[in-house]
């Protein structure tokens, strides 16, 4: 009998847009037909909170460096994948960070697949006013999404690889998943 090992590689799932797009609902759907768990972008923002001032050099080198740590521990433990959420403002130092994590990703034979998630503003305004927000500390007004809106560009494209872009204004998180997992071709799928 020949023993042959498998390497079992991570994928890693990246789905990011603006405020209040549906990143975490359609997360929570894909959780629940892969199996992978979940890295939102709140769980290291709003630890970070707690030490320093909201996009100060060390607050976003903080949030950095444990979503690379955390990653890092998974691909050790060969963890089969990871859905992460996030913003991914238009900036020089977030462009950098992806293309470290494109590196650590592929020198460990691991893949990054990343989602666009996009909707028109009317759907983003009544949206921002779900209660699920507050919980996660999101901005959950009008106002909020203005201000962050106003704040940050998120019409850019990751640095690295090629993303797919959902415009989910009139889809269910359901059906987002479904075209997720099959452009990506997600074969670790719970039946």
């Amino acid at each position: 009998m020949i023993n042959v090992k498998i390497k079992l590689i991570m994928k890693l799932i990246v789905i990011y847009g603006a405020t209040a797009v549906g990143k975490l609902t359609t997360a929570n759907e894909l959780s629940k037909k892969t199996g992978y768990p979940i890295l939102h972008n709140h769980m290291t923002i709003d630890l970070a909170e707690n030490f320093f001032s909201f996009y100060s050099k060390p607050f976003s080198n903080l949030i950095r460096k444990i979503r690379l740590d955390i990653i890092n521990e998974l691909l050790v433990e060969k963890v089969p994948g990871l859905i992460w959420t996030t913003g991914f403002p238009n900036t020089k130092d977030t462009h950098a960070f992806y293309k470290k994590l494109d590196k650590l990703m592929r020198k460990n034979g691991g893949t990054i697949n990343y989602v666009k998630l996009v909707c028109d503003s009317g759907e983003q305004k009544k949206r921002v006013l779900n209660k699920e927000r507050v919980k996660y500390n999101k901005p959950n007004t009008i106002n909020e999404l203005t201000e962050v809106m106003n704040k940050l560009d998120f019409s850019t494209l990751t640095p690295v690889d090629q993303t797919f872009i959902v415009d989910n204004t009139h889809l269910s998180a359901q059906k987002v998943v479904l075209k997720i997992i099959k452009f990506f071709q997600l074969d670790k799928v719970k039946k």
